[in-house]
């Protein structure tokens, strides 16, 4: 679709030129239309641009991570009312189907130090230390069944930066 918004927009010009000269310039889009047009085309470009990165070979949660925000901080720069619309939809989509506790746990576990600038910051919702505490807890007990979970965790003041590096 995005190919043919762009050849479209390609032989614009030389189409109007030509119903110009025939007389049909009513028949040409109007400015309106055009950008409607344009402004499709440039935030599917955005769009191809994050699929194709997402279907790489190489791809893991937290380069999964960084590619939704790289398309919804770019859909959220343009301006044009599809745009916007395309990012309320694909930020829906998104946090619809990812598992908000483990994908902020391997964000937290990449840079623990930077945990309450993403969970402020990101157009995604991330979990806080306290619940990324309670999902490494849950992880762990899965992963290992007949181990004990130290109890010190469950005080909300505990730095849980150790517990998560002895996983």
């Amino acid at each position: 679709m995005l190919k043919m918004f762009t050849r479209f927009l390609e032989a614009k010009a030389p189409i109007d030129n030509a119903l110009k000269e025939l007389d049909l310039g009513s028949k040409c889009l109007t400015e309106d239309e055009a950008a409607v047009v344009k402004d499709f085309s440039e935030s599917l470009e955005i769009i191809e641009v994050g699929v194709t990165a997402l279907c790489r070979r190489d791809i893991t949660v937290s380069k999964s991570e960084k590619i939704f925000e790289y398309v919804l901080k770019k859909l959220a720069e343009e301006t044009g009312a599809i745009s916007q619309e395309l990012l309320t939809a694909v930020t829906d989509r998104i946090e619809s189907r990812r598992n908000k506790g483990i994908c902020g746990l391997v964000r937290y576990l990449e840079a623990p130090n930077s945990n309450e600038q993403l969970v402020e910051s990101s157009l995604l919702r991330y979990s806080k230390k306290r619940e990324l505490a309670k999902v490494a807890r849950d992880v762990f007990s899965r992963l290992f069944p007949n181990d004990p979970i130290d109890e010190s965790a469950e005080d909300p003041e505990h730095d849980i930066t150790e517990e998560i590096a002895r996983l």
